[in-house]
This record gives structure tokens, C-alpha cells and sequence, in this order.
């Protein structure tokens, strides 16, 4: 803007306006004109040429998009069909990749709409991919079932078939003895019927006649191997705790009158119930003879 006013005065000194009263007028005006293009002007005047030079770079953007080269322009017809080739290769790849890409995204799409997926080893699935995958399975031999010789014995073996066996008993019971029967056996058999019930007395009346356990009915239920008593009732009070009931005293007397049906059994155990320790020295050590209502009889 300097610029300007230097030389609009360099040519009215040149004419000697200035001198003149049209000079001063001339001088005033040409002030007001070039602050007007200061203020006013340069913005209009850059503003239109800063989009004209956006336009053009555009436009060269532009061209060197649409203006595509022909790949085999120079080239001999041997490398312009090697060239072609490579370039089929190399659409090919790109394609394979595409494909890649759109598995994955169609799998996220999937995975993103829980209502009609199934996982299974971390792979998500719909309802028909699962279906088929779980019919394979089960009929494949790795998962088909085999002959039970691991199988717990306890888990398939039948209800038995229980035969009252009349039983002559070689000792006398006292009153003290018949109240501990009693109390044993209603803490034991809780909840089963009258046979099992009989069933636990007559345990207690196998080890009072074998070698291996002592020979009376309170040595017999108080027994103790190492810290441990035999009969969990008495290690946890239940034995204190229970009221007897008609069914318990009717089942002692029955067992006392020589009513078998334990088979010569000398333990037994309520699997839902015991240790992990005592189910695996039970399973170990003994023989099962079979199971009635929650117990199970070993020999």
C-alpha cells in the first residue's frame, strides 16, 4: 500500500497538482481509494484467487485420477503379455484379500447378533452350524461311550432284590444296648424305610459276631480307628440330637429277632454324603453287595 501512494505523489509532483486545488482534491482521493483496497479490497481479491488456486490443484488431483496410464505403452508384446499376467496375479491376490476381508466382517457381523449365536470351543455359530456340529459329535467315536469296566459300580447297580434271611443271634442284648441300637440307628437311617433301617442294625450285629471289630453293641458303635470313629453320628452329635421314632424301635426289634437281609454285610456308606477320602477307601478296599435307598453295603 506504501508502494502505491509513493507513486501516485511521484506522478502528481511530476504534474505540479499538488500546487493547484485540484491537486489536493486529486491527492485526497487517491488516499480514500487506497484505503478502501486495504480494507475492503484484499480480502475479495485473495479470497478469489485462493479458491481459483484450489480449484486448479483440484483439478490436477483430478487428472492424474481419470489419466491413467496404459501399463504396456513402450513395451513389446512379450513384456506387455508378462506384464499382463503379473497384473492378473496381482488382481487375483487382491481379490483373494477382499474375500478375506468380507469372511471376517461377515463373522463379526454374526458375532454382533447374540440372538442366533452358539459358541462352542470359542467359534461363534447360528442354530443350524451348531446343530449339525453336535450330530457330528455324537456320532463320533471319540465321544461314543464304552464299556463300563471304569464306571463307578454303585452308579448302574439294580435296586436288590432283598431276601429276609432268618438269623439266630449268639448273644444277649440289655436294655442299655437296645436304647443304643435305637439311637444309632435312627441317626443313620434317617428318612429311609423300615428295611433300611433293619439294614443298619443288622451291620451292627455282623461286626459284634466277626473277629474284626469288638463284640458288644456299645463297643461296636463307639468304636474309634486312630481319631476317627466308625459311625458319623457319633464324630458329628447327631446321635445325641435324634427322637426315635415307633418305625425305628419296630425295626430294632425286628433285627433283633434274627430279620437279615444285609447279606453279611459289615459297612455301608450314603455316597451323597461321605468324605471323598472314605468313598475312595470304600471303593479301593471293599466288595459291593448292592445298595438300598441312600446306602450302599460293602463286605
Amino acid at each position: 500500500m506504501v508502494i502505491y501512494m509513493t507513486i501516485i505523489n511521484t506522478f502528481l509532483q511530476k504534474r505540479k497538482l499538488r500546487e493547484s486545488g485540484h491537486g489536493i482534491y486529486l491527492v485526497i482521493a487517491a488516499y480514500v481509494l487506497s484505503f478502501l483496497l486495504l480494507v475492503i479490497g484484499s480480502d475479495i481479491f485473495y479470497n478469489v484467487k485462493s479458491k481459483a488456486g484450489r480449484m486448479e490443484i483440484q483439478s490436477d488431483e483430478e487428472k492424474q485420477v481419470l489419466e491413467v496410464p496404459d501399463s504396456n505403452e513402450g513395451r513389446t508384446t512379450d513384456q506387455a503379455a508378462a506384464y499382463t499376467a503379473s497384473t492378473g496375479e496381482q488382481a487375483a491376490a487382491q481379490t483373494a484379500t477382499v474375500s478375506r476381508t468380507d469372511g471376517l466382517t461377515e463373522q463379526s457381523r454374526r458375532v454382533a447378533e447374540p440372538d442366533d449365536t452358539n459358541w462352542l470351543l470359542g467359534f461363534a455359530m447360528n442354530d443350524e452350524e451348531y446343530s449339525h456340529m453336535m450330530a457330528q459329535l455324537g456320532t463320533s467315536e471319540v465321544f461314543a461311550e464304552e464299556d463300563g469296566e471304569d464306571e463307578i459300580s454303585s452308579f448302574s447297580l439294580p435296586k436288590a432284590n432283598l431276601v429276609e434271611k432268618k438269623t439266630t443271634r449268639n448273644f444277649k442284648l440289655t436294655n442299655e444296648d437296645i436304647k443304643i441300637l435305637e439311637q444309632i440307628v435312627e441317626a443313620e437311617a434317617t428318612g429311609e424305610d423300615i428295611i433300611g433301617k433293619i439294614l443298619v442294625a443288622n451291620v451292627i450285629f455282623n461286626r459284634m459276631e466277626s473277629e474284626e471289630f469288638p463284640d458288644t453293641v456299645k463297643e461296636v458303635v463307639f468304636q474309634k480307628v486312630g481319631d476317627k470313629y466308625q459311625f458319623s453320628p457319633i464324630a458329628d452329635k447327631r446321635y445325641w440330637q435324634v427322637e426315635v421314632s415307633e418305625e425305628t424301635r419296630e425295626a430294632v426289634k425286628r433285627a433283633i429277632s434274627g430279620e437279615d437281609y444285609s447279606q453279611g454285610a459289615l459297612y455301608f456308606m450314603a455316597r451323597k454324603l461321605a468324605r471323598k477320602s472314605s468313598i475312595k477307601w470304600f471303593d479301593s478296599n471293599l466288595e459291593l453287595l448292592f445298595k438300598h435307598g441312600e446306602h450302599e453295603f460293602f463286605k
